[in-house]
């Protein structure tokens, strides 16, 4: 008797191919020799790029991406029956979620739906977040039960863009030094590491990056050339907003880098904002603030209800205590009750360097004066 070819089969053969040809133009495939992982296919993904004489290439990227398929025959889900729910539920054993679910790397769980001709594919840990969320690892959660129904919104469907987007997942290397029990997907030490001045414009996108994910929210936005009479060259804003995360940095001259004999050595005591805030981004630095536009700026601050005022300049704050001063004299003589010391180089290697993400963005566009690693 000859081997069948049954109706599953059919439709897997289809649905597979159909995949492959939507997903190719956007990576390399991956595939297991062996099916033991219950993961149909990866793609390492490529963006977009041109030559400099406006080729089109592909570069190939530092993101993969993994995709578990499955298919709803049109007798098991007509299109009637689909368009009466905004989801599609699909039975999945428990075991192959939780493995799904902790992968370093994202797995989508992908259902083509015969009667539309359509893939409908999300992020298992946004499916399973929606859901039960990391208690699904808990034994206790599911107990003995052997299958889960996962959803999948009709809004997932599958299309170039979706794919493309697939570009926002990061990869970290979880298996070097940590930083107090954070994994910072490099070696750096951030509280000993200084960077070299930057241009302008990366200068000012760091700050407003770091801002960004400490979740500033500017409210006004002024231009401070009072600050800087004498300035014409010094590039400068100044901000008016709420801080609503905690934006945490230590200055450098407070911490010790080399260790007495018992390893030891002191951590410089970290500072705080949070709240009503002033932010003063100096990003090309030719001339220092004069003392008495510092007072008048800070009293200015002091009327808007201001709880904080954090200063960023393009500069190492050890080398130029004469920018520093104006600022403190101010503080001094106008009682105003927060810090003002100004965040150089070295504050901002630590603030960069703890987050990872804003790290990943500006590598390839900040470099280091002073670098110190971190050692298992």
């Amino acid at each position: 008797m000859s081997p069948i070819i049954g109706g599953d089969d059919l439709l897997e053969r289809r649905y597979i191919n159909k995949f492959r040809a939507l997903i190719e133009p956007f990576g390399e495939f991956i595939k297991y020799e062996y099916d033991r992982a219950t993961i149909d296919l990866g793609l390492h993904l490529t963006e977009p790029s041109t030559t400099k004489k406006g080729a089109r290439i592909e570069n190939v990227s530092n993101t993969r991406v993994w995709f578990q398929l499955k298919g709803l025959h049109e007798k098991t889900l007509t299109r009637e029956e689909y368009e009466k729910e905004d989801f599609v539920s699909y039975p999945i054993k428990v075991e192959q979620v939780k493995f799904w679910y902790a992968s370093p790397e994202p797995i989508y769980l992908t259902i083509y739906i015969e009667s539309m001709d359509v893939f409908l594919s999300e992020d298992i840990r946004d499916v399973v977040d929606k859901k039960w969320g990391e208690s699904i690892l808990n034994p206790a959660t599911l107990g003995e039960q052997k299958e889960v129904s996962l959803r999948l919104e009709k809004k997932s469907v599958l299309t170039e863009e979706h794919v493309r987007n697939m570009s926002r997942h990061r990869f970290l290397r979880i298996d070097g030094p940590s930083f107090r029990g954070r994994t910072l997907g490099h070696r750096l030490d951030p509280l000993r590491c200084s960077l070299e001045p930057m241009e302008p414009e990366v200068f000012h996108a760091v700050v407003m990056r770091l801002l960004e994910e400490h979740k500033y929210k500017i409210e006004e936005t002024i231009d401070p050339k009072t600050l800087f009479p004498d300035g014409a060259d010094d590039v400068a804003v100044l901000l008016y907003g709420t801080l609503h995360f905690t934006y945490e940095w230590v200055h450098q001259f407070t911490t010790e880098f080399t260790p007495d004999s018992s390893g030891f050595s002191i951590e410089g005591s970290p500072s705080t904002a949070q709240g009503k805030c002033a932010v003063l981004i100096h990003s090309k630095v030719s001339n220092h603030p004069h003392t008495e536009a510092s007072k008048e700026m800070i009293e200015v601050i002091k009327n808007k209800g201001v709880e904080h005022f954090l200063v960023f300049a393009n500069l190492e704050i050890m080398d130029n205590i004469d920018y520093v001063a104006p600022f403190v004299s101010a503080q001094n003589e106008t009682d105003f009750n927060v810090g003002v010391l100004p965040q150089g180089l070295s504050e901002l290697a630590f603030s960069i360097l703890v987050a990872t993400l804003v790290y990943l963005d500006f590598r390839d566009k900040i470099s280091f004066k002073i670098i110190n690693y971190l050692w298992s």
